[in-house]
């Protein structure tokens, strides 16, 4: 997947379109191989993922910039913008334990837009937001193609992925009825590189991989 490039992963469920985005965030380690990321990277991949529910919807747009590598006075600078976003000015300094899951999606999403990744992965948590919201983030990743930036996305069953994405990169079928033996690996939407040894203190103990 080359800089700049907006793709949305399609495909069945269960064939896997999660597990690439999991992959290239490094919440999963791969069984083999490397996945080599330039950038940095901002992921909305599981609703309600890095939100605390007994901390109020201010709280946790802190936790979230802490979690991304930002301090408090980056996120001073980014939170009127980011409450602004997601229209949930009456509802911000409510525990996110209250809030709809459109709700969560509206703060994850601002969250994720704001702190100017150079990568953004969005996975199909925009499915329980509202039209309305749902054009606003259309809009929003045209802004970042405009800007150059690599989105790499996996639309909801109702969102056309032509109407935002430059490629689209479908995910393998499901076999019905396959039997044992081991499925073919599908193409992927980074460089596979074989792995190379680095410092111990990025080694898996789960997998024994290394990555650099």
């Amino acid at each position: 997947m080359e800089r700049g490039e907006t793709i949305g992963i399609v495909g069945q469920n269960g064939s896997g379109k999660s597990t690439i985005l999991k992959l290239i965030t490094r919440i999963l380690y791969p069984t083999e191989g490397q996945v080599c990321v330039g950038g940095k990277i901002s992921a909305l991949i599981e609703l309600g993922a890095g939100f605390h529910p007994d901390l109020t919807g201010r709280e946790n747009i802190y936790l979230n910039g802490s979690i991304l590598g930002l301090g408090r006075r980056d996120m001073d600078r980014r939170i009127g913008q980011i409450v602004e976003f997601s229209e949930l000015e009456r509802f911000i300094d409510t525990p996110v334990r209250h809030y709809s899951s459109g709700m969560y999606a509206r703060l994850g999403f601002s969250v994720a837009v704001s702190v100017d990744p150079d990568i953004l992965i969005v996975d199909e948590v925009l499915a329980v937001g509202d039209e309305a919201f749902g054009r606003k983030c259309l809009d929003k990743f045209g802004e970042f193609r405009q800007q150059g930036k690599t989105i790499l996305m996996v639309p909801t069953p109702c969102q056309s992925s032509s109407s935002s994405a430059t490629g689209d990169l479908a995910a393998p079928r499901r076999r019905q009825g396959a039997g044992t033996g081991r499925a073919r690996r599908p193409e992927l939407p980074f460089e596979y590189r074989p792995p190379v040894a680095v410092s111990p203190q990025f080694r898996d103990p789960g997998t024994n991989l290394r990555f650099s």
